[in-house]
């Protein structure tokens, strides 16, 4: 779910960032990639959650799940913090 999400937000903040004004060469990149990375850290993440199960990690494997939340606010910060100045 959280990827959908991520590839939703991804489109739609990045189109707002875009619109509005010119952006940098880096600052498109940027826009453009998050659109396969951000739905790809879901996957890596759940992917790497059931390997460490099935390796008999800890309970605390489970915060690897965070870390698709982690790059979703960091970039809602970069799309709606930093380009919108």
């Amino acid at each position: 779910m959280v990827s959908y999400m991520a590839f939703i937000g991804a489109i739609f903040g990045g189109g707002a960032a875009a619109s509005n004004k010119h952006l940098s060469r880096l600052a498109s990149q940027v826009l453009e990639w998050a659109i396969y990375v951000l739905p790809g850290l879901s996957v890596l993440s759940a992917l790497a959650v059931i390997a460490l199960y099935l390796a008999g990690a800890s309970s605390w494997a489970l915060l690897l799940h965070l870390l698709p939340v982690a790059a979703l606010a960091l970039y809602g910060w970069y799309v709606f913090g930093f380009l919108a100045r």
